[in-house]
């Protein structure tokens, strides 16, 4: 028992940890009321670093690069495909668009290629995202410029150095991050109740293995009670025990009780309860 709580525990603990490490910056934003992209007084050249970011794109100059993760698990490989996409930006009182990248995923690339579409032949259309800003990565920037210089869209270097952004709008699926925040607290009260449980089970062992010593010691004054077990209430030399000792650490239960009761010749029944309470006999 005390074993499987230890175990559980430690379970819990790392979920709700890993839960926290993995989206707690996705949750704190989830809580937050999102930003308009597109509003007049949102400035792209400002830190919007920790703040929640909703878009309603109209315009996508179309993909400049992909990433692909390959990972092997279990003899099977899986690829994920993320894509990213050029999207105008604003900010007040500037003439022109900003441009930074958008990361797709693969199953909303259709929608991006849609969008694309409709931009070159001079319409406008809409994808709702929500999510955050992010430094974009430098490969990714590298191939952004480059469509740009092979479009000719700028003028110079410098205007297009000056209106093309290193900046990634991350798509954020808030939805999973707050079911990830109930993950949480779930995992993280559930770690709190094993805990409790364990350390009341360390706890009474520990006194129910100092009141057998005390038994033992009244009941034989002349024996070491540190080199000695008492089974059913007869003492045995502790050396005799080991191998039952060996194969409960290695869970080998049925094992113990096998080797036990060719030792002490007690029954099956007798065997199970010592061996359920092994910590009390062999300390």
């Amino acid at each position: 028992m005390k074993k499987l709580l230890l175990n559980l525990g430690f379970i819990l603990t790392a979920v709700w940890i890993a839960l926290i490490i993995m989206e707690g910056k996705n949750i704190l934003l989830g809580f937050k009321e999102p930003i308009d992209f597109y509003a007049d007084d949102f400035d792209i050249n400002k830190n919007h670093d920790g703040e929640r970011i909703s878009a309603d794109i109209p315009l996508c100059l179309g993909e400049c690069a992909t990433h692909t993760v390959t990972k092997t698990s279990y003899g099977s490989t899986s690829k994920t495909k993320t894509s990213y996409y050029v999207i105008p930006a604003v900010a007040p009182n500037v003439e022109y668009y900003f441009y930074i990248c958008i990361e797709v995923k693969g199953k909303d690339r259709d929608k991006f290629e849609d969008l694309t579409n409709l931009t070159l032949n001079g319409e406008y259309g809409s994808i709702k995202v929500d999510g955050k800003l992010k430094k974009l990565e430098n490969q990714a920037y590298e191939y952004m410029v480059e469509l740009f210089e092979e479009a000719e869209f700028f003028e110079s270097k410098e205007e297009l150095d000056f209106y093309v952004l290193p900046l990634c709008f991350e798509d954020v699926d808030f939805s999973f991050a707050k079911g990830c925040f109930i993950a949480i607290i779930i995992s993280f009260i559930g770690s709190i109740a094993v805990w409790i449980s364990y350390f009341v089970t360390l706890s009474k062992e520990k006194k129910m293995i100092a009141a057998n010593k005390a038994t033992f010691q009244t009941n034989y004054p002349t024996q070491n009670f540190e080199d000695n077990v008492v089974i059913c209430g007869k003492p045995y030399p502790k050396h005799l025990f080991e191998s039952v000792d060996n194969s409960l650490k290695a869970g080998e239960n049925i094992a113990a009780i096998s080797t036990l009761r060719q030792i002490t010749g007690i029954s099956l029944e007798e065997a199970k309860e010592v061996i359920d309470n092994w910590c009390i006999y062999y300390f």
